[in-house]
């Protein structure tokens, strides 16, 4: 084989990277991608062979531990083992709902992929009688206590930001599921779904009331206030006693800067990053102004930013675009502010922090091209690719204690790379290495050749490109296959595209190996994921 894996790649592995990337291939691609037949069956697969307890459980492991990169695509394997016809797997994974779908959204994904997998006979095991396409008993039960276990003001705060979504409702969920409420509290939240604020009012009088009744009662007559509110300062005063999120807020209240104001005091920290510039475009954002020093403080929140889990790439573009002063669809503009700036930087730095460490040996190989230092990434031009190729070998030397960092083209040379340096400072050590090295088409195997060479152990390679194609007669896989008979057979290898057109690996049968394609934000998550992982 040219890829030198005589293995291959199984079932396990492709499961495995479909959880992971949203793909079976090996190979990840931005933004959210449809799943179909194809994924269905590998799951079938799987729970023909005995494995479906195992994968439900690999599943809700991805989902405890991780931040997944594609959680649609855990959604899509937990409903397709839901519709097995396996009982083990049918219970594990109806059990493993509320787990895996957190939140409404998650809750109408599954339901839709359920529905969508059930009503087409070639997904699963043949057989020649149709499928069911209703809601059975477990489907039923299993909809119903994800309503009816979540504490009541929980899930009241969490169906009031999505009431629908994919074609589906909470009505329809809760109508199908022939839902009944154990729990007065609960009782109220779902017939205020059904009914509306009136009607559960006349049903529940605070009078007499339970404590818990009234608690919900009282949350849902605020949102439903906010809702038909036109008085900023209304909404404003009961978005911050209450903690409402954007997703409570009317349309006609999108511009107010009280209520952005408000927003602003329990906002996610990852929000506070995407809504900068809609703060700023507002005028909010100025020097010495009252939301400026908020927003700083919550930058500077390293607490928050810890639990964010954000990786630095995703602060750098936030900086980046903020420091810009237009949106990247060009509609918002704004003067960016110089303590705005400053935080951003601070708070780049310090989440190095949120990457943990995995002592692996690394060698991160950056091509050498002059569109790679002038090329803004796709979706966030704010970011040059080779920027941020200097943001993933800043990640490895903060967090690592094993690397090397090369940049080459015809030829190769290694740039010196510590965790004291910024970011400044990597782009200008490979900067003036590049200067070395003669320009022209760039070949591809070198970080892996020059590893094979000097018999360098290495557990990662990582190369950084936007070529379209490589100047060598061997492939990048047979480069690999190369370096595991002779050095490290586990060596892994991941490619990063940094443009929409660099060239792809076709890897999909070669175990370890990611090809990501179009670099953006979610991809260091990606990369992370994949060095921690079997596949």
């Amino acid at each position: 084989m040219a890829s030198g894996d005589h293995k291959g790649v199984d079932d396990i592995t492709k499961f495995r990277r479909f959880i992971h990337f949203g793909s079976e291939d090996g190979v990840y691609f931005p933004g959210e991608r449809s799943f179909g037949k194809e994924n269905a069956q590998l799951i079938a697969r799987l729970v023909g062979s005995g494995k479906g307890e195992d994968i439900v459980s690999e599943i809700v492991g991805h989902c405890k531990t991780e931040r997944p990169v594609r959680p649609l695509a855990s959604i899509f394997a937990l409903a397709a083992c839901a519709r097995s016809s396996d009982l083990k797997t049918k219970h594990a994974s109806y059990k493993a709902l509320p787990t895996v779908c957190k939140t409404s959204s998650d809750l109408f994904a599954f339901v839709g992929y359920a529905q969508i997998i059930c009503s087409d006979n070639s997904f699963g095991e043949e057989n020649k009688r149709p499928r069911p396409t209703g809601w059975g008993r477990a489907q039923r039960n299993a909809v119903s206590l994800w309503y009816t276990n979540k504490e009541p003001k929980l899930l009241a705060e969490d169906v009031t930001k999505v009431k629908q979504r994919g074609g589906w409702s909470h009505v329809d969920l809760l109508r199908l599921a022939h839902t009944k409420a154990a729990k007065d509290g609960t009782a109220v939240v779902l017939k205020y779904l059904v009914k509306g604020l009136a009607e559960v009012k006349k049903l529940y009088p605070v009078d007499g009331a339970t404590n818990e009744v009234k608690e919900v009662l009282s949350y849902l007559e605020v949102v439903d206030t906010v809702k038909h509110s036109t008085d900023e300062h209304q909404v404003a005063r009961l978005v911050e006693q209450h903690h409402l999120q954007r997703e409570h807020l009317p349309t006609n209240m999108a511009k107010s800067k009280e209520v952005w104001m408000a927003l602003l005091t329990t906002m996610p920290y990852y929000l506070v990053l995407s809504c900068l510039g809609k703060l700023a475009s507002l005028g909010l954002l100025v020097p010495e102004g009252d939301a400026t020093k908020r927003v700083v403080e919550r930058l500077k929140d390293d607490s928050a930013l810890a639990d964010s889990r954000l990786h630095p790439f995703s602060i750098l573009v936030a900086w980046k675009v903020y420091e810009q002063g237009r949106g990247e669809n060009g509609k918002l503009r704004w003067m960016p502010t110089p303590a705005i700036q400053t935080a951003l930087n601070s708070a780049f730095y310090s989440s190095f922090k949120n990457i943990q460490p995995t002592n692996k040996k690394f060698v991160l190989g950056i091509s050498i091209t002059g569109s790679l230092a002038l090329q803004g990434l796709n979706g966030t031009p704010a970011v040059s690719a080779a920027v941020a190729a200097a943001t993933m070998a800043l990640a490895i030397a903060r967090t690592e204690t094993n690397y090397q960092l090369v940049v080459f083209s015809s030829e190769l040379r290694p740039v010196s790379l510590n965790k004291d340096m910024e970011l400044i400072d990597i782009c200008r050590a490979m900067a003036t290495e590049s200067t070395k090295i003669p320009l022209g088409v760039a070949n591809m195997c070198l970080p892996i050749t020059w590893a094979t060479d000097q018999k360098k152990d290495v557990d990662v390679f990582v190369i950084y490109t936007d070529a379209r194609s490589s100047s060598s007669l061997m492939t990048p896989l047979e480069a690999l296959a190369q370096y595991r008979q002779q050095v490290n057979p586990r060596a892994k290898l991941v490619f990063c595209g940094m443009a929409p057109s660099t060239m792809l690996l076709g890897a999909g049968e070669v175990h370890g190996v990611l090809n990501v394609v179009n670099f953006d934000p979610s991809a260091p998550q990606a990369i992370d994921s994949f060095i921690g992982c079997d596949v």
